[in-house]
């Protein structure tokens, strides 16, 4: 009987190793434009167009983690999916949880990504911009 319990956690353990291994690499991109919108771009090795099902952008103060902006792709939609995303626009057929908040200068944010077969994330400081006046 031993023997049969020994084999299963070592196939259990055999799955989630798969599991984990079988995670794409990715890279994501995070640049403020000059007009102050923040830009966000996921790519995946292997992969030009990856699928991002979930987008969050979060501040995190005295240990709170604290919404900024989530969306995600609504169900149906998974052919429309996309990769590049402009903060603070919602993109079509995606919807946004929630409310969204302003981004201030000055503090640090976590964008955090997630699509079929991927997981990922990036830090990044809101730039305050520059008054362009003549």
């Amino acid at each position: 009987m031993a023997s049969k319990v020994t084999s299963l956690k070592l196939v259990g353990l055999a799955v989630t190793a798969t599991l984990i291994s079988c995670q794409l690499q990715n890279e994501v991109s995070v640049v403020q434009l000059d007009n102050g919108q923040i830009e966000v771009e996921v790519l995946v090795k292997g992969n030009k167009t990856p699928c991002v099902t979930d987008l969050d952008i979060y501040h995190t103060s005295e240990g709170k983690v604290i919404p900024v902006w989530q969306i995600y792709l609504r169900d149906g939609h998974r052919a429309s999916c996309i990769s590049k995303f402009t903060y603070p626009n919602v993109p079509r057929h995606y919807s946004l949880a929630g409310n969204s908040r302003p981004l201030k200068a000055a503090e640090e944010y976590e964008v955090s990504v997630a699509g079929p077969g991927f997981i990922g994330g990036k830090e990044f400081t809101r730039i305050k911009l520059t008054s362009k006046t003549p």
